[in-house]
């Protein structure tokens, strides 16, 4: 066990009895709280095998100290693996995006959503909808979206059937289909 989710907040308590947790960006130093990073994990009690910064794939986002008072280190989100999910903004910066997908059925009758990066300067929004979107609806699920993202993006819909789940089963929110 890495961490658990704090009884009184949405972040989680990094279980630092027993691991020491690592999130470091990509110079490999550590994040400050509100930056995301790749996780490293040096397990405290496995002694027949130690592993020391083991780096699991995954990312995840430092929290501030928490008004619970436990004193653990706090992750706000864990974003899990990286797979191809940092977005490339214009300037080349790399970003994990959140879209603010919780607001979308406020916005319109969105059931299943995925992002795909095209290019450097485009996203495609793949929505599977309850009915086709209206224009106005389009214009603030746009506006929603740009307002999440770093740097000046065109913003384009598909409406495909349904949204399939990558080789291992997995569903993605994100992919990035630029040439690397």
């Amino acid at each position: 066990m890495i961490a658990d989710q704090c009884p009184e907040h949405e972040h989680y308590h990094v279980q630092a009895e027993t691991v020491l947790v690592e999130v470091v960006d990509a110079s490999g130093r550590p994040c400050t709280p509100g930056e995301v990073g790749r996780v490293l994990v040096t397990p405290l009690f496995n002694y027949a095998m130690p592993l020391l910064r083991y780096e699991l794939g995954d990312y995840a986002e430092v929290g501030p100290r928490c008004a619970c008072r436990r004193g653990l280190p706090v992750l706000t989100r864990i974003l899990g693996r990286e797979r191809n999910a940092l977005l490339v903004a214009p300037t080349g910066e790399r970003y994990w995006p959140t879209f603010g997908s919780r607001q979308f059925a406020e916005i319109a009758p969105v059931i299943q959503h995925q992002f795909a990066q095209k290019d450097v300067d485009w996203i495609e929004a793949r929505l599977v909808t309850e009915r086709r979107l209206t224009p106005e609806e389009e214009a603030r699920l746009r506006a929603h979206i740009l307002g999440r993202l770093p740097g000046s993006f065109r913003i384009t819909f598909a409406y495909p059937g349904d949204i399939p789940r990558n080789a291992g089963g997995k569903f993605e929110n994100f992919v990035s289909e630029i040439a690397r």
